[in-house]
């Protein structure tokens, strides 16, 4: 093995234009699948960070005496969960309403605060996952004086198709992508490799076995497809020191406490791994061709 690796590292030393151009079209290759997948795992996290509320919305029933709502006030702000709860008339609400602007003060001519139902605001004490927040909800809608509970429900519904769609979307377009960078990337270390062709004639006129031609060119591949994957790391890697910072700072009145990740622990491995896959895959093809023998 150690033969075959100095025969590698040698013949990179002798043609660096041709390692050059494996690795970087390797790089260019693993560089645009990262940043389809990177998109794909920062809106599916994005998701879960929008999938968590602070926020419950109870809408009373009609004709509740000031005594009852003060008393389920008080019973839902010695929830746990809770952490201030506060109660929200038809006057308050319309108020709140006629404030957002001249068009909205236009719809309410005519009108009177009593068409609006009194709510109860709840606050909670930290951020939730959906499913606390609905079991939250669920009990809150038992009661015989409860209308109804908001928590944004629809909204986090309509959220989670539009992921669905994607992740199923994804996963069709990734694997085409793969394919592509793999077909794109075996042509270029094919062109590479078919300039060596007389060398591999030579090595079988000397009696050289498959295996043994097949060989340094594989670990020459590998080597192309690490030197590809560092090429990728090292972007994604500049891209989150210096493009991170920037993005958290304009999407942080929208998205406050969520930070954009370009690459972690994971992503490395698995672009080191695709990398070297790719160049030994693309060294197989092309060496096996030229053998005349199927991979």
């Amino acid at each position: 093995m150690l033969y075959f690796l100095n025969k590698a590292f040698a013949s990179i030393r002798q043609r660096p234009g041709a390692c050059l151009l494996a690795s970087s079209t390797i790089g260019a290759a693993l560089t645009l699948s990262a940043l389809f997948f990177l998109s794909v795992n920062n809106v599916q996290a994005l998701t879960a960070f929008w999938s968590k509320s602070t926020f419950i919305s109870v809408e009373l029933i009609d004709n509740l005496s000031q005594k009852e709502i003060e008393f389920l006030a008080n019973d839902y702000q010695k929830m746990p969960e809770i952490k201030e709860a506060a109660i929200v008339t038809p006057e308050m609400a319309w108020a709140r309403f006629k404030a957002k602007g001249p068009k909205s003060a236009a719809l309410l001519e005519g009108l009177e605060p009593s068409i609006l139902p009194t709510t109860i605001e709840l606050f909670l004490d930290q951020t939730y996952p959906l499913e606390k927040i609905a079991e939250l909800s669920q009990n809150m809608e038992a009661s015989n004086h409860v209308r109804a509970v908001d928590y944004g429900q629809d909204e986090y519904g309509q959220l989670h198709e539009l992921l669905d769609v994607l992740r199923r979307t994804s996963h069709v377009l990734g694997v085409l992508l793969s394919l592509m960078a793999a077909f794109i990337v075996a042509n270029t270390i094919g062109v590479t490799i078919y300039s060596r062709q007389d060398e591999i004639e030579v090595m079988q006129r000397v009696g050289a076995t498959p295996g043994f031609i097949r060989a340094p060119f594989l670990f020459e591949g590998g080597i192309w497809g690490l030197f590809g994957a560092l090429m990728t790391i090292s972007l994604l890697a500049l891209a989150d020191y210096f493009m991170t910072p920037h993005l958290s700072k304009i999407l942080s009145p929208l998205l406050q406490g969520f930070r954009l990740e370009f690459i972690d622990v994971s992503g490395i491995l698995w672009i080191g791994t695709f990398g070297i896959l790719l160049g030994l895959s693309g060294s197989l093809f092309s060496v096996s061709k030229i053998l005349g023998r199927k991979v």
